[in-house]
C-alpha cells in the first residue's frame, strides 16, 4: 500500500502527497524536535523537510525505502540546522565523574524517565542531538559519525561526555529530592 502511495506521490498526485504527509509528519516532528530541543523549531523544520522530500521524491528509486530515506533526510536537515547555531562545536568543561560502562543501559534508563526532555536541557545542542539520535532513534555510532561528518571515535567520546553530564545531573537531582524529603 505504501509503495503504491509513494509511486503516486512521485507522479505528483496531490492526494498521495497529502496522505504521505499525514502518515509520516508526526514521526518526523518527533525526530527533529528531539534533535533540536524545541517543538516550535521542530514544526518549522518538519515543513521544510516535507517540501524538500516532495521535491526530491521523483529521484527516489527504491520506493520501499521511503521511510528510511525520509528519516535520513530529516536527521541531516536537523543536524544542518544545529550546525548553523553557535554552540554546535563549542567544547565544554565537564565534571570528572565516572560514566557508566554500559551505554545501552544508560540509554534505556534515559528513555524511561518521565522528565527526559527537561533532563536533556542540561546538554549542549550537539550533545542533545547525539544522545537523542542514539538512544531514542536507534542510530549506531558509525552512522552518526557519517551523519555528523566526523570520526566514530569523536562521536563515541562526545556521547560518553554527554552521558557523564546526564549522570551528574541525575545524581544531583536525586540528592536534592532526598534532602528535601528529610
Amino acid at each position: 500500500m505504501t509503495d503504491d502511495l509513494v509511486r503516486a506521490a512521485q507522479r505528483g498526485h496531490l492526494p498521495a502527497l497529502k496522505l504521505l504527509y499525514q502518515q509520516y509528519a508526526s514521526g518526523v516532528l518527533r525526530l527533529v524536535t528531539g534533535i533540536l530541543g524545541s517543538v516550535e523549531d521542530g514544526r518549522d523544520l518538519t515543513q521544510e523537510i516535507f517540501i524538500k522530500a516532495f521535491e526530491k521524491l521523483p529521484e527516489l528509486q527504491n520506493v520501499a525505502a521511503f521511510a528510511g530515506w525520509l528519516k535520513q533526510l530529516s536527521s541531516r536537515m536537523a543536524i544542518d540546522q544545529l550546525r548553523r547555531k553557535s554552540d554546535w562545536a563549542q567544547p565544554e568543561i565537564l565534571e570528572l565523574i565516572e560514566a557508566p560502562d554500559d551505554w545501552v543501559q544508560a540509554c534505556d534508563l534515559l528513555t524511561q524517565l518521565d522528565d527526559v526532555e527537561e533532563l536533556l536541557r542540561v546538554l549542549s545542542t550537539s550533545e542533545r542531538a547525539l544522545v537523542w539520535l542514539f538512544a531514542v532513534e536507534g542510530y549506531r555510532h558509525d552512522e552518526l559519525a557519517t551523519l555528523m561528518a566526523t570520526s566514530e571515535m569523536a562521536v563515541r567520546q562526545r556521547y560518553r561526555r554527554a552521558i557523564v553530564k546526564l549522570k551528574a545531573t541525575l545524581i544531583n537531582k536525586v540528592s536534592h529530592e532526598t534532602a528535601r524529603r528529610l
